[in-house]
Protein backbone atom coordinates (compact mmCIF):
# COMPACT_ATOMS: atom_id res chain seq x y z
CA UNK A 1 0.00 0.00 0.00
CA UNK A 2 1.48 3.57 -1.03
CA UNK A 3 0.79 5.94 1.41
CA UNK A 4 0.96 9.69 0.02
CA UNK A 5 0.84 11.92 2.76
CA UNK A 6 -0.75 15.34 1.81
CA UNK A 7 -0.98 16.90 5.33
CA UNK A 8 2.38 18.78 4.45
CA UNK A 9 1.36 22.16 3.06
CA UNK A 10 3.17 23.23 -0.19
CA UNK A 11 5.32 26.03 -0.26
CA UNK A 12 4.29 28.76 -2.49
CA UNK A 13 6.90 29.97 -4.35
CA UNK A 14 10.18 27.25 -4.38
CA UNK A 15 12.24 29.61 -6.49
CA UNK A 16 12.88 32.38 -4.07
CA UNK A 17 15.18 31.10 -1.47
CA UNK A 18 13.61 34.13 1.08
CA UNK A 19 10.21 32.27 0.62
CA UNK A 20 11.52 29.16 1.29
CA UNK A 21 13.56 30.20 4.46
CA UNK A 22 10.03 32.64 5.57
CA UNK A 23 8.18 29.08 5.05
CA UNK A 24 11.03 27.18 7.36
CA UNK A 25 11.01 29.80 9.83
CA UNK A 26 6.69 29.98 10.25
CA UNK A 27 7.33 25.67 10.46
CA UNK A 28 9.79 25.84 13.20
CA UNK A 29 7.30 28.22 15.17
CA UNK A 30 4.87 25.65 15.68
CA UNK A 31 7.56 23.07 16.92
CA UNK A 32 6.17 21.33 20.09
CA UNK A 33 9.41 22.37 22.37
CA UNK A 34 7.99 25.76 21.38
CA UNK A 35 4.43 25.40 22.87
CA UNK A 36 4.69 22.52 25.04
CA UNK A 37 5.06 24.48 27.99
CA UNK A 38 1.34 25.91 27.33
CA UNK A 39 -0.14 22.55 27.38
CA UNK A 40 2.21 20.30 29.95
CA UNK A 41 -0.80 20.32 32.60
CA UNK A 42 -3.34 18.70 30.09
CA UNK A 43 -1.11 16.05 28.41
CA UNK A 44 0.96 13.55 29.18
CA UNK A 45 4.77 13.72 30.67
CA UNK A 46 7.16 14.67 27.74
CA UNK A 47 10.98 14.47 27.20
CA UNK A 48 13.11 16.29 24.72
CA UNK A 49 16.01 15.44 23.48
CA UNK A 50 17.84 17.38 20.16
CA UNK A 51 18.60 15.01 17.10
CA UNK A 52 21.99 15.78 15.53
CA UNK A 53 22.49 16.12 12.24
CA UNK A 54 23.96 12.53 11.78
CA UNK A 55 20.81 10.96 13.19
CA UNK A 56 19.01 12.37 10.78
CA UNK A 57 20.63 11.62 8.18
CA UNK A 58 21.18 8.46 9.17
CA UNK A 59 17.44 8.28 9.67
CA UNK A 60 16.27 9.54 6.00
CA UNK A 61 19.26 6.72 4.23
CA UNK A 62 17.30 4.31 6.77
CA UNK A 63 14.38 5.92 5.13
CA UNK A 64 15.24 5.89 1.73
CA UNK A 65 16.62 2.45 1.84
CA UNK A 66 13.68 1.24 3.25
CA UNK A 67 11.36 2.90 -0.06
CA UNK A 68 14.03 0.84 -2.35
CA UNK A 69 15.45 4.03 -3.32
CA UNK A 70 19.06 5.10 -3.80
CA UNK A 71 20.80 5.50 -0.73
CA UNK A 72 23.42 6.80 0.64
CA UNK A 73 23.45 4.45 3.66
CA UNK A 74 26.84 3.87 5.67
CA UNK A 75 28.17 1.49 8.23
CA UNK A 76 28.46 4.55 10.18
CA UNK A 77 24.71 5.20 10.01
CA UNK A 78 24.20 1.83 11.42
CA UNK A 79 26.47 2.82 14.56
CA UNK A 80 24.72 6.18 14.76
CA UNK A 81 21.03 4.62 14.50
CA UNK A 82 22.10 1.56 16.90
CA UNK A 83 23.65 4.64 19.36
CA UNK A 84 20.11 6.57 18.98
CA UNK A 85 17.96 3.29 19.97
CA UNK A 86 20.14 3.17 23.15
CA UNK A 87 19.49 6.91 23.56
CA UNK A 88 15.51 6.32 23.28
CA UNK A 89 15.48 3.39 25.68
CA UNK A 90 16.91 4.93 28.21
CA UNK A 91 14.44 7.56 27.87
CA UNK A 92 11.23 4.95 27.13
CA UNK A 93 11.81 2.83 29.91
CA UNK A 94 10.39 5.52 32.70
CA UNK A 95 7.21 4.60 30.65
CA UNK A 96 6.15 1.11 31.25
CA UNK A 97 2.89 0.93 29.86
CA UNK A 98 4.75 2.61 26.96
CA UNK A 99 5.44 5.74 24.78
CA UNK A 100 4.20 7.88 21.91
CA UNK A 101 7.19 8.99 19.76
CA UNK A 102 6.91 12.37 17.43
CA UNK A 103 9.44 14.83 16.11
CA UNK A 104 9.25 18.29 17.11
CA UNK A 105 7.19 18.90 14.19
CA UNK A 106 4.81 15.75 13.49
CA UNK A 107 4.29 12.01 14.55
CA UNK A 108 5.03 9.02 12.57
CA UNK A 109 1.44 7.83 12.71
CA UNK A 110 1.16 7.31 8.64
CA UNK A 111 3.82 4.44 10.07
CA UNK A 112 0.81 2.34 11.27
CA UNK A 113 -0.54 2.09 8.40
CA UNK A 114 2.23 0.42 6.79
CA UNK A 115 3.13 -1.88 10.61
CA UNK A 116 1.97 -5.74 10.25
CA UNK A 117 1.29 -4.93 14.33
CA UNK A 118 -1.62 -2.94 13.06
CA UNK A 119 -3.00 -5.44 10.56
CA UNK A 120 -2.74 -7.74 13.95
CA UNK A 121 -4.06 -5.85 16.18
CA UNK A 122 -6.86 -4.87 14.33
CA UNK A 123 -8.06 -8.22 13.69
CA UNK A 124 -7.52 -8.97 17.78
CA UNK A 125 -10.00 -6.08 18.03
CA UNK A 126 -12.33 -7.00 15.25
CA UNK A 127 -12.54 -10.59 16.47
CA UNK A 128 -14.22 -9.19 20.07
CA UNK A 129 -17.44 -8.40 17.68
CA UNK A 130 -19.86 -10.97 16.69
CA UNK A 131 -21.46 -8.90 13.62
CA UNK A 132 -19.34 -5.58 13.60
CA UNK A 133 -21.04 -2.78 11.55
CA UNK A 134 -18.94 0.24 9.25
CA UNK A 135 -18.53 2.50 12.76
CA UNK A 136 -17.40 -0.70 14.93
CA UNK A 137 -14.70 -1.66 12.35
CA UNK A 138 -13.35 2.06 12.36
CA UNK A 139 -13.17 2.41 16.36
CA UNK A 140 -11.45 -1.20 15.71
CA UNK A 141 -9.33 0.68 13.00
CA UNK A 142 -8.73 3.92 15.49
CA UNK A 143 -8.01 1.48 18.87
CA UNK A 144 -5.48 -0.84 16.51
CA UNK A 145 -3.22 2.45 14.90
CA UNK A 146 -3.20 3.89 18.80
CA UNK A 147 -1.76 0.81 19.94
CA UNK A 148 0.52 0.46 17.36
CA UNK A 149 1.62 3.60 17.99
CA UNK A 150 2.89 2.65 21.28
CA UNK A 151 6.38 1.72 22.01
CA UNK A 152 7.98 0.40 24.58
CA UNK A 153 11.74 0.03 23.39
CA UNK A 154 13.80 2.72 21.51
CA UNK A 155 13.95 -0.19 18.55
CA UNK A 156 10.02 0.11 17.57
CA UNK A 157 10.31 4.28 18.54
CA UNK A 158 13.51 4.85 15.83
CA UNK A 159 11.65 1.71 13.35
CA UNK A 160 8.71 3.89 13.03
CA UNK A 161 10.51 7.26 12.67
CA UNK A 162 12.19 5.23 9.71
CA UNK A 163 9.45 4.47 7.77
CA UNK A 164 7.36 7.72 8.26
CA UNK A 165 7.08 9.34 5.48
CA UNK A 166 5.87 11.89 7.56
CA UNK A 167 9.07 12.06 9.63
CA UNK A 168 11.47 12.05 6.39
CA UNK A 169 9.78 14.74 5.00
CA UNK A 170 10.19 17.16 8.18
CA UNK A 171 13.82 15.92 8.64
CA UNK A 172 14.28 17.10 5.03
CA UNK A 173 13.33 20.65 5.99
Amino acid sequence: TKTNDRSKPTIIDESSSQSVSEYKDRLHEVNLENWYEHIKHLTFETQFFALAIEEARAIINSYNTYKGKKSSATETDGEILNALETKLNSMIINYPDGAFVRLSTRSPKDAALVADLTTKLYNDELSKHSKPDENTRLICLIEATTQALKVKTGREALTLIQVSERSNEDLLM
